[in-house]
């Protein structure tokens, strides 16, 4: 297999000092025709790989010839990963993502069912925040240097030059700020910090303004971070010593990846940020997916507020009967009607419908009991909300709309037929190599093209 594959990538090294112009796109075609006929039978795995690589010749063609680069961009192997943040080690330099979906999800602070004594909160979204980075999280960005002596501090791509006298015996800090980034919870990170001048002892610290988040020092070296919940950071802090008089001369390198990524060193400083608000037309959205590329949003849930002045006082009913039996200490609301543009998605009446949520309340299939409050939908137009009526100050309509006003519900439930809005698109591009991309929401579905050589060596390595 290897000299099968050695005899296809001088093929495809001649193929490439053939390009000069229209004349030989049928040169072209053939090579890549006979590659697919001869590498089919022995080696499938690597022959779509190849076959890219023989169709990225078109990227290295003249300017005039400028029309087919998206034709070009097709040419590169599309991989797809999911997650947030996602991390990958074959982007192609400075190619557009082919794909980047955002899927937005209702938050809802708090543990526990929903209840009148446990009101969770529903919140979501005005707008969505895209980052793309290399490995390395930590991002240079303006430096301060604290009882430094006369040292002096360069971000060069292989980490911070520190050189020059600094007063012996004493800390010297170099404090680099930038802007906000984002831990998020359950993802595993490593906190890392190598010197390359061993008489010094040294430490790095991941700061929030003046808090202390994590630390890193000559004895630990290196820590592996996985918060409960999304922490932010904004600076860090590179602090260096020496007992000796010796000027200082060294490479810092700090950095905070992906436990997932490699180790290889890279300043973060190739961040792009991708912000896309939500117009006033669109309003908070609690639930949906967001195409960054195609500025397509699509939205699958509504927020409803159950406002009491809208609510007849026949519809309100005292210790209901259902099934020739009484629900005893329960009040029951019936018809909340729904507006045609937001009808419930369900399957039949009394069901659970998707999953909707409450800040107060919970979905249920007509369970009643004494004790609990919850809501069922019946039809694509109203749905049913009982709770004990024991809870109101008085035990009519008015004691009723009195407590929504002051304890207003809120269901956030599925759209039958989801509703879409056209934004502004984004263009997002790859570094050559590693590449982390985040959301400040939800998890990101991401097809991006591969560099092609990159990905031949790793199938020659397998």
């Amino acid at each position: 297999m290897a000299n099968e594959l050695k005899y296809h990538m001088n093929m495809l090294n001649s193929i490439d000092k053939k390009v000069g112009g229209p004349g030989n796109w049928t040169y072209i075609i053939d090579a890549l025709n006979s590659i697919d006929q001869n590498l089919s039978s022995y080696i499938p795995d690597q022959k779509q790989a190849i076959a890219d690589y023989v169709e990225q010749v078109i990227a290295s063609i003249p300017p005039e010839y400028s029309a087919l680069k998206e034709q070009a961009y097709n040419a590169y192997p599309n991989l797809t990963a999911t997650g947030n943040p996602i991390y990958f080690d074959d982007g192609a330099k400075d190619i557009p993502v082919k794909e980047l979906i955002v899927n937005l999800e209702p938050k809802q602070s708090g543990s526990g069912n929903p209840s009148p004594s446990n009101v969770r909160p529903i919140s979501g979204f005005d707008g969505v925040k895209v980052k793309r980075t290399g490995k390395n999280l930590l991002l240079s960005g303006e430096l301060r240097i604290y009882n430094g002596g006369t040292t002096q501090v360069v971000f060069e791509s292989d980490g911070m030059h520190i050189s020059g006298a600094k007063p012996q015996g004493y800390w010297a800090d170099y404090l680099v700020f930038f802007s906000t980034q984002t831990l998020k919870a359950n993802q595993s990170y490593i906190l890392s910090l190598d010197i390359e001048n061993s008489s010094l002892t040294w430490g790095l610290v991941l700061l929030m303004g003046s808090t202390e988040l994590y630390v890193v020092t000559s004895s630990t070296k290196n820590i592996t971070i996985t918060p409960n919940s999304d922490i932010s950071y904004d600076r860090f802090r590179v602090s260096i010593r020496t007992d000796d008089s010796a000027d200082v001369n060294a490479i810092a390198k700090p950095m905070l990846r992906l436990a997932s990524a490699n180790e290889e060193y890279e300043l973060g400083t190739t961040e792009q940020t991708y912000s896309i608000t939500f117009p006033s037309s669109v309003g908070t959205v609690y639930s949906g997916t967001l195409d960054v590329l195609t500025g397509k949003l699509v939205v699958d849930r509504y927020n409803l507020h159950i406002d009491p002045a809208k609510i007849p006082d026949g519809y309100i009913h005292f210790d209901v009967l259902t099934n020739n039996a009484r629900i005893g200490n329960l009040i029951l609301s019936t018809h909340f009607g729904l507006t045609s543009a937001y009808y419930a998605k369900y399957s039949s009446e009394g069901t659970f419908r998707n999953g909707a949520l409450s800040n107060w309340s919970v979905e249920k299939n007509k369970g009643y009991s004494s004790d609990t409050s919850g809501f069922y939908f019946s039809g694509a137009d109203r749905f049913y909300l009982f709770c004990p009526k024991s809870i109101f100050a008085t035990q009519d309509a008015a004691g009723f709309k009195q407590y929504l006003t002051n304890n207003p519900l809120y269901i956030c439930y599925q759209l039958a037929n989801p509703i879409t809005y056209q934004l502004a698109p984004s263009d997002v591009t790859t570094l050559l190599m590693g590449n982390t991309v985040w959301s400040d929401n939800g998890e990101i579905n991401l097809t991006y093209r591969a560099d092609t050589t990159t990905v031949i060596n790793k199938l020659k390595e397998a």
